[in-house]
């Protein structure tokens, strides 16, 4: 009879165990997501955008900022690196946070370096939840999720992140 009870109980508390993992699963946000702009290839458009837009792919998160000199001029560096690695299993999703009214410069320094991939627009400065969220104190900062959306490095260094990619992306094969 004792054993009956205490089968009985594993099986309710594996169940029990396999609601809460489902709760938590269908709980998922994504790594960020807000209004912004998208680049088509021949411009950018406004968009709803988010990572899990880009689940199955290793996404690439600049921190950045048009009055941060060093964001600006790390933009070409990250564009030329990007093409120079051309994956088609990688992309830019980068978060820009930027004063109320920003919209036109961002939208004028983003036609000049014509990054590829989207960017997501926090325009209330450094009350961005985004950054919050994930304790970004300073720009340029940036992260690297994974097929998943999982963060697997974080850095000050966008080539740090391209080398951790380039590992993951050799041990898929």
């Amino acid at each position: 009879m004792r054993a009956i009870w205490y089968i009985l109980v594993m099986v309710w508390l594996l169940l029990f165990i396999l609601c809460v993992k489902e709760l938590q699963a269908s709980q998922r946000q994504p790594f960020a997501e807000g209004r912004g702009f998208k680049n088509t290839g021949s411009g950018f458009v406004e968009a709803r955008i988010s990572t899990d837009d880009y689940l199955g792919k290793y996404v690439i998160v600049p921190f950045m900022s048009t009055y941060c000199p060093p964001c600006v001029k790390n933009l070409p560096k990250l564009k030329k690196y990007y093409e120079q690695y051309a994956n088609p299993n990688v992309v830019i999703v980068a978060v820009a946070i930027e004063p109320k009214g920003g919209e036109q410069r961002l939208k004028a320094l983003l036609d000049k370096v014509n990054i590829p991939g989207a960017v997501i627009c926090e325009f209330n400065s450094w009350n961005s939840k985004i950054a919050e969220r994930h304790a970004v104190r300073g720009i340029p900062y940036y992260f690297a999720l994974n097929r998943t959306g999982r963060v697997i490095e974080r850095s000050t260094s966008f080539r740090k992140i391209f080398m951790t990619i380039k590992k993951e992306l050799k041990n898929d094969i």
